[in-house]
């Protein structure tokens, strides 16, 4: 009997362990399946959430892009299933560990194309602008703040930049709760004169109208003889100020491009004097590019002066897109695109490059910082970058050098940009170019040219040219007296045409200075 029972006892010891034990390994093999699959859906996520962004950059093919997609997914799916369905906790957590570093990757590509995306969006997108439009007294004037004149005459531009004037009066006339006395001039120097001469107390106007007539010899003290007393942003519609508007191709071979480089440590305002006014001639086929400089002072009729000339720098403060129709109309061509950048922006890209190495033809001291320039190669920071830009006077042709050392710049930065070393200051530069520079270049065309430099690693053949004039003195459209100007050379304009239809059609251009 009593070895009945003592058999009967092991055996029912025996059926239970396996049960209790049988419990625990689906209880264990539970709880893994879960966080597997909980894994799985994050990385899925992940995944896609990257597959998206990189297809919206377009900087790959179509079948680079597929094989990518189609690799991620064989990777992380056969660690997902090792996950679901492992038995093993070693084999869980290596699995799992590689699937943490693939996630790791996947999240710095997310960063790296939505910083990307975020930044050509923020540059291309420019259906808004700000214009600064200032309140002036003169210097000896006691007025400490608005409130101390509002009661006085305000003189005001009859016609230029009207709306941007209208807009200005009519928040301070919300300030005031009142309304302002306001006299019309027709010209900036007329304007300035009733405030010299006490027929206004204060003057309302664009701080960049007040720099065409700084240049002027018998202004030279007028920066002294007027201050700020305070300043109004105005929000406009740049559709109205910045070129075309018609749909473009962004499937050609040649692009015309114009970039200016407005006078401006405040921001890209919306209409500014231009110093810079190059047109880039790019043919992505032949991967050739030509660059042709304008000087600041050509004599040449505005788009908008009914034949009257001026300085092409005056172009500028109409909108960049009287620049680029006077271009046009000098050059007889179209212009497709503008890029614009002010000198804190242009600091800012030479400095995100780590410096570019530019070529000069002449050892100078820039005016400015007085930086020294040798001749040949010169590695420059980026306010090095800017005075190297900006120098004439160290020059016997001033401003037609000025032109070339431009351009010399912009094939520096070119080459350094499209270089394989950027790509590890890739997050760097990205974070530099906000608010730096503005264009109206479609993405889908940016992204197209940033496709064909992954791909296509060879050499631009970039050739620039400076037309060149005769030093005068006329009076601008822009201005009622007299200043310097410089008389069109037309055999360089004719020059300058050649080299642009010898990009267009493909033929191998060749430094014009050479020949």
């Amino acid at each position: 009997m009593a070895e009945r029972r003592r058999r009967r006892t092991a055996y029912e010891n025996e059926g239970k362990t396996p049960v209790v034990k049988q419990e625990n390994e689906n209880s264990k093999g539970l709880s893994m399946g879960t966080i597997g699959i909980i894994i799985s859906a994050v990385m899925l996520v992940t995944m896609i959430v990257f597959d998206v962004l990189l297809a919206k950059v377009k900087i790959l093919e179509t079948k680079h892009l597929v094989l990518i997609i189609i690799g991620l997914l064989l990777l992380i799916g056969i660690y997902c299933l090792v996950l679901i369905f492992s038995k093993k906790k070693s084999r869980f957590i290596v699995a799992a560990a590689t699937l943490g570093v693939i996630f790791i990757a996947l999240i710095y590509g997310i960063s790296v194309c939505s910083k990307f995306l975020n930044t050509i969006d923020n540059i291309t997108d420019n259906t808004k602008e700000l214009v600064n439009i200032s309140v002036y007294v003169k210097t000896e004037d006691t007025a400490k703040e608005f409130s101390d004149i509002k009661g006085d005459r305000f003189g005001i531009l009859k016609t230029l930049d009207r709306e941007s004037t209208d807009k200005t009066i009519e928040k301070i006339d919300k300030e005031i709760k009142g309304t302002i006395n306001v006299s019309e001039y027709d010209g900036i120097i007329e304007l300035i004169e009733a405030l010299l001469n006490d027929e206004v107390r204060s003057i309302i106007v664009n701080p960049e109208y007040l720099d065409i007539v700084y240049d002027l010899d018998q202004y030279e003290g007028l920066k002294d003889s007027i201050r700020e007393l305070s300043n109004y942003s105005i929000e406009t519609d740049t559709k109205e100020n910045s070129g075309k508007t018609e749909p473009v191709d962004t499937n050609k071979d040649v692009i015309s491009l114009y970039i200016s480089g407005i006078d401006s440590r405040d921001g890209l305002v919306a209409k500014s004097r231009s110093d810079v006014n190059i047109i880039a001639t790019i043919n992505l086929k032949t991967r050739q590019v030509s660059l042709i400089s304008t000087p600041r002072d050509y004599f040449v009729p505005l788009s908008i002066s009914g034949g009257k000339r001026d300085k092409l720098t005056h172009a500028g403060i109409y909108g960049v897109n009287v620049s680029v129709e006077t271009l046009e109309m000098l050059y007889g061509i179209d212009i497709d695109y503008y890029f614009r950048v002010n000198f804190t922006g242009f600091e800012r890209i030479v400095d995100s490059l780590g410096g570019v190495e530019v070529y000069s033809a002449y050892a100078f001291t820039s005016h400015h910082h007085r930086f020294k320039f040798t001749k040949g190669y010169n590695k420059v920071n980026g306010a090095q970058a800017l005075d190297f830009a900006r120098e004439r006077y160290a020059f016997k042709t001033g401003d037609v050098q000025r032109g070339k050392n431009q351009m010399e710049l912009i094939k520096a930065i070119l080459k350094k940009a499209m270089s394989k070393e950027i790509l590890t200051k890739y997050g760097q530069v990205l974070d530099s170019l906000k608010g730096a520079f503005e264009t109206s270049l479609p993405y889908e065309l940016i992204a197209e040219i940033a496709k064909g430099q992954v791909y296509n690693q060879g050499d631009w053949n970039i050739v620039s040219y400076t037309v060149t004039g005769t030093g005068a003195h006329d009076k601008p459209y822009s201005l009622s007296t007299n200043a310097y100007v410089m008389i069109p050379n037309m055999d360089t304009v004719a020059k300058a045409q050649e080299m642009m239809r010898q990009c267009r059609d493909g033929e191998t251009l060749t430094d014009p200075n050479a020949e």
